[in-house]
């Protein structure tokens, strides 16, 4: 099964017709920071192709304003140090750090999809190419946060 996904996938990045590539994120908390019956899963999207709710692979992504950058990997044998920019609508943000340990140690898991490969429910009358697939994923990373480097009112870094 999840050969038949990465088949799908690299048929994808070869297609003359390529649809858009989302990124999925999900904020796993440190087990031993969150506070007792807290979510240990904050599933997010950038929001910038779909502004509400996004379903991937059965989970229930939420739009918030996400900007990254230093995810590439090199070839000079740095290791990627990647920065993620949340928005903080709502000083959500601010209450998870408040109440996690600034994020320390806490995941991010950026996930890469092509359009095409969506779940059906999130279109009327089911996906418009026809091919939803939730084992086609580009790729599928896993990420340790280190430190927080900014925050405010407006975003958090």
């Amino acid at each position: 099964m999840a050969d038949e996904g990465k088949n799908q996938v690299a048929r994808n990045l070869l297609d003359l017709e390529p649809t858009a590539v989302l990124e999925f994120y999900k904020l796993v908390l440190d087990p031993i920071a969150a506070p007792e019956g807290f979510p240990q899963e904050i599933p997010f999207h950038a929001g910038t192709i779909f502004q509400g709710n996004i379903t991937w692979q059965g989970a229930k992504y939420i739009p918030l304003a996400v900007e990254t950058e230093g995810f590439e990997m090199l070839g000079d044998r740095r290791l990627p140090r990647p920065r993620i920019r949340i928005a903080n609508d709502n000083q959500l943000i601010t209450y998870l750090l408040q109440n996690n340990k600034d994020l320390i140690n806490a995941k991010i898991v950026r996930k890469k999809v092509f359009l095409k490969n969506l779940d059906d429910i999130n279109f009327d009358g089911g996906n418009p190419w026809g091919q939803a697939n939730a084992s086609a994923e580009i790729i599928d990373e896993v990420w340790i946060i280190g430190r927080k480097t900014h925050e405010s009112k407006v975003m958090v870094e």
